[in-house]
């Protein structure tokens, strides 16, 4: 957990979204000009991967499509860069769970997920993997996108009922700058 703001580049990291294997996500803010502040999310990549050039590959992909993909169900990255070595990708903030977190809650509380809600919540994953499945390139040419790791943990729910597919770090597409020779 950040206690205290924390610059890091453009952006300061508010406080530890979570953490895993390969990087730390923050919950960030972009300051501007006359208190003007973004909200963000920030993947911030443990700096000894860098050494490892298929995450690294894996890594320019991912930013790659990301910068390429927009609808309203997917996390939208914005910014791809490099602070004091370490790599990063700024991303659209989602306040809210994972779909991950909602279900141990449902099991928690012994109380099975509404069948309207997982219906909506899988309607708004199919729509956005549709959209990134048949998106095209700014060229026009077709993405060929596989999302390779879908999972509750890379769905979020937000305060508003919003759901968002997150996390193409391993997807498979046809333009991706490296190919990864597992299928």
């Amino acid at each position: 957990m950040v206690e205290a703001p924390v610059p890091f580049g453009r952006y300061r990291l508010l406080s530890l979204l979570g953490a895993g294997g390969m990087a730390r996500v923050y919950r960030a803010v972009l300051p501007g000009p006359m208190g003007f502040e973004k909200e963000v999310a920030v993947k911030r990549i443990d700096l000894q991967l860098t050494e490892d050039q298929q995450f690294v590959q894996a890594l320019v992909n991912e930013a790659r499509l990301g910068g390429e993909l927009r609808h309203r169900n997917l996390v939208e990255i914005y910014e791809f860069d490099q602070v004091g070595g370490h790599y990063y990708l700024s991303m659209q903030y989602v306040d809210g769970w994972t779909l991950q977190q909602v279900l141990r809650l449902c099991r928690e509380l012994e109380q099975p997920m509404p069948l309207s809600v997982a219906v909506a919540v899988a309607i708004s994953v199919c729509e956005g993997l549709h959209y990134a499945h048949s998106a095209v390139s700014r060229g026009g040419q077709p993405l060929n996108l596989v999302h390779r790791d879908l999972k509750p943990a890379n769905i979020m729910i937000s305060r508003a009922g919003e759901v968002l597919v997150m996390d193409f770090g391993i997807a498979k597409a046809d333009t991706n700058a490296f190919h990864n020779t597992n299928a």
